[in-house]
């Protein structure tokens, strides 16, 4: 009897124990395949054409530039990492090419004024 309830609290602990390295494995093959490189491969898929009027960000370690896209569209290379547009000059009615990194730069949609 003793050792019929030693077995079943045994069998209990070998499960749970395999249960937590199946979770262990789990977590560090996710870590492993969704690592550095791979998850800004992931978070630059989505964004790959925009159309419209963008004020773009550039989070730099000297400070922020910001470029205003008027009626203009920002591209993006993924494979690259980087962002494409042409961006009013302020000051002036000439524009500029600008290219910058995907990584430290945030885009918002201009509201629309009529």
């Amino acid at each position: 009897m003793l050792l019929q309830s030693l077995n079943r609290k045994l069998m209990t602990g070998v499960k749970i124990l395999a249960v937590l390295v199946v979770i262990g494995v789990m977590g560090y093959l996710a870590n492993y395949f969704l690592w550095g490189d791979n998850i800004n491969r992931i978070s630059r898929m989505g964004v790959s054409y925009l159309d419209g009027d963008y004020t773009v960000t550039y989070h730099a370690y000297s400070g922020d530039k910001v470029w205003i896209i008027d009626n203009g569209k920002i591209t993006t290379e993924a494979d690259k990492g980087y962002y494409f547009f042409w961006a009013t000059v302020e000051g002036s009615s000439k524009k500029a090419y600008v290219q910058i990194p995907i990584e430290a730069t945030s885009i918002q949609q201009n509201a629309l004024v009529k």
